[in-house]
């Protein structure tokens, strides 16, 4: 029986393979990805600026967030940039109302660069206020943020739950004002930054991440009760892909009883179908499956033909070799006794087919 290796390069970099026999159906074992914290900066300040120096590291699929604490009932974020690049709006809660004495706002920004660059932020009106960044690595580049949640209170207690999933990660960030002395983060979540201005009438900006869960709760201690408010959101990773490979076979005809209940006997003509689909939600990138004819069989010269399903498989691949033909959108070629099947890109819910044809020695 033939034997087909099917292995997958995706956007995410991450590679899969299989072995697989006639009439035998496999998925393939992606490896997973999760999220990773990159590096954390933070800032505070009495005046309507402030700014920050931000390392963003190599990996890629990078994402900035950038957090603001800001103290009293009308001051905001006016304008806020990142190495000359404008962050988006994710969200914000005030620590009460429409009104409230704090107020916490959320910004992102997808691919930033690589290196060392200057975050800036100004507000509506000078203020106390605590701004910091976070950047990620290996986060979905078209839909970073999974789920998002936000509370507020005024207790000693400041907690929510946000719905997420594991290989995601959950960055919550706070404000607290009040007469407060201190602020813990939570269990199991690792702070990323912890800054307070004043004494008897304080303010705080607090901001921690965990590796998301079904359902991750996010806290924050006071040592006293105190308005608070608290933004969050799940970051999650890449789309995955799901491959799977099913080869079929057939005899069409053999010596004795032509295409009339032929027998895979010497001389008969198999047609084989590699049918290669994406069950995923993102592209397979750089596709490659390859087959080994066993030694009992010959390849029938200019028999493969490519397209989406073996039944609209209709593309000749009439060189056996490759060329500028065997990569627009599906490729085949022929070495020694080994073919190659290659696809620049399979789509999500889309599938790749090839058949060729073998004669029994």
């Amino acid at each position: 029986m033939a034997k087909a290796l099917l292995a997958a390069c995706w956007r995410n970099s991450a590679i899969a393979a299989l072995m697989l026999l006639s009439m035998a159906c496999l998925p393939a074992s992606a490896i997973a990805q999760s999220v990773a914290v990159d590096f954390s900066n933070s800032t505070s300040g009495t005046s309507s600026t402030g700014q920050w120096k931000h390392e963003v590291g190599t990996d890629t699929d990078r994402f900035l967030v950038i957090a603001v604490s800001i103290e009293g009932t009308s001051a905001e974020v006016a304008t806020i940039d990142y190495a000359g690049l404008t962050p988006f709006f994710i969200g914000e809660r005030r620590s009460s109302g429409t009104t409230g004495p704090g107020i916490v706002q959320m910004y992102g920004l997808l691919d930033p660069p690589s290196g060392v660059g200057i975050a800036e932020v100004t507000l509506t009106s000078s203020a106390r206020f605590v701004a910091g960044s976070t950047s990620f690595a290996n986060v979905d580049q078209n839909d970073p943020i999974s789920a998002q949640a936000v509370a507020n209170g005024n207790s000693s207690n400041a907690s929510l739950s946000i719905g997420s999933a594991t290989g995601e990660m959950v960055f919550a960030a706070l404000v607290a004002t009040g007469d407060i002395e201190s602020v813990s983060t939570g269990s199991g979540q690792t702070q990323r930054w912890n800054r307070s201005l004043g004494d008897d009438n304080a303010l705080y900006g607090v901001a921690s991440t965990e590796p998301g869960a079904v359902s991750t709760t996010m806290s924050y201690s006071l040592d006293a009760g105190a308005p608070w408010a608290m933004v969050a959101i799940s970051i999650q990773p890449p789309s995955p892909v799901d491959l799977s490979v099913l080869k079929t076979s057939m005899v069409t005809g053999d010596p004795v009883s032509g295409a009339s209940n032929p027998k895979a006997i010497p001389g008969a003509v198999l047609k084989y179908c590699i049918l290669i689909s994406n069950a995923g939600t993102a592209d397979a990138e750089n596709v490659v499956s390859t087959d080994t004819i066993p030694t009992d069989m010959t390849y029938s010269p200019g028999s493969m033909l490519s397209g989406a399903s073996c039944a609209s498989a209709t593309d000749p691949e009439d060189d056996d070799a490759s060329g500028t033909d065997e990569s627009d959108p599906w490729g085949a070629s022929i070495s020694g006794s080994t073919i190659t099947m290659v696809a620049k890109a399979v789509g999500p819910s889309s599938s790749m087919a090839l058949t060729f044809e073998a004669i029994v020695d």
